[in-house]
């Protein structure tokens, strides 16, 4: 499959160092992309996907700046047969409510060995096809507050929330795993037990 990849790097003016040992390795990839340093988030993405929209990228792939992407995560989208998956993320560690778990949010359903379809997922470590961006009205991203403030529904949710209303589904390809930074990485927090 010949894709146009566009990455969008979302941070706060900070790339952790293998984030960019794996850009530079795969340079050769990206038809175009950006990083971003625009706040709230919600901003922040939404800049990073009209940029996208600005080229002639099939791709966003998006990776927030404290992820590692697995190595061979680009075979992700050369592996996908299906016309459908238009949102794709690997399996990405988050720590909520202090536990370590994945990105996957509400029902799933095992569409076969290597992919699960899921209600919503994170978008720290995903691919996400140009249709579905040409699909909805901005913006994209945005967090949804409750009435004092708090948060309800994050940036990431929301979208892909808004996204399935739009009938584009959420696929995890299971065989990948993002590392995800914090001061200590999730993957050897979840090795070690601790929540």
């Amino acid at each position: 499959m010949d894709n146009k990849i566009f990455f969008g790097i979302p941070n706060q003016g900070i790339i952790n160092i293998e984030l960019a040992k794996f850009l530079m390795n795969h340079s050769f990839r990206f038809e175009s992309g950006c990083f971003s340093t625009k706040q709230p988030t919600d901003a922040n993405r939404n800049f990073i996907v009209d940029r996208f929209l600005e080229s002639e990228c099939d791709w966003l792939f998006f990776c927030d700046s404290d992820m590692i992407p697995p190595d061979d995560i680009f075979n992700m989208l050369e592996d996908c047969k299906y016309d459908n998956f238009n949102i794709l993320s690997p399996i990405n560690l988050i720590r909520q409510e202090n536990k370590i778990r994945s990105n996957i949010f509400g029902e799933q359903e095992r569409i076969n060995e290597n992919y699960l379809a899921v209600d919503s997922c994170g978008c720290g470590c995903c691919f996400i096809n140009r249709k579905v961006f040409e699909s909805m009205k901005q913006p994209y991203f945005q967090f949804a507050l409750g009435e004092k403030g708090e948060l309800k529904i994050s940036e990431n949710i929301n979208f892909t929330n808004k996204a399935k209303k739009l009938g584009f589904d959420c696929f995890i390809d299971t065989r990948y795993k993002t590392n995800h930074l914090k001061t200590l990485g999730l993957m050897e927090l979840e090795k070690m037990k601790v929540g």
